[in-house]
């Protein structure tokens, strides 16, 4: 059982990050601001369902391995695992705060996928908001990578 927790953790963790690590890799480069977002539009219930799937996973291996939800600081090991997932909760809300608020102008904005934003100064705006949030959501996720790992 505790494999398959292991499992959805780690399959979802890749499902969630990836998508967002390329975005936030394509809109480093200017002109594909629209195609970019609309594509990260897209996935977002996937992103949705990989989350989900990440804090169930990691939420039944805790309880499988300690039969609590509780951070451990005993050893190195238990205060990576903790730092991790403190991160990991940062992680968390900094997505809820992306879909919420971050992408709400550029929802706003470009509502019709046949045509490009009109408003092209409210667009860039919107873009540059987006690109901020992602950018530091994306040193968050390499954080709780790098905290998984153990470096």
């Amino acid at each position: 059982m505790r494999e398959l927790a292991t499992i959805l953790q780690n399959v979802g963790f890749l499902a969630y990050a990836l998508p967002i690590l390329w975005c936030t890799t394509l809109l480093i480069r200017p002109g594909k601001e629209v195609k970019t977002l609309r594509r990260f539009r897209r996935v977002g219930p996937l992103l949705g369902f990989a989350l989900g799937a990440c804090i169930l996973g990691t939420l039944a291996g805790i309880w499988i391995d300690h039969s609590a939800f509780e951070l451990r600081w005993q050893t190195d090991q238990d205060r990576l695992e903790s730092a991790m997932y403190i991160t990991f909760f940062a992680v968390w809300i900094s997505n809820i705060k992306l879909e919420i608020w971050s992408l709400e102008g550029v929802r706003k904005i470009d509502n019709d996928p046949a045509a490009d934003p009109t408003d092209s100064a409210a667009f860039a705006g919107a873009v540059a908001t987006v690109r901020r949030h992602l950018n530091l959501h994306s040193v968050g996720i390499l954080s709780v990578l790098a905290l998984s790992l153990g470096f």
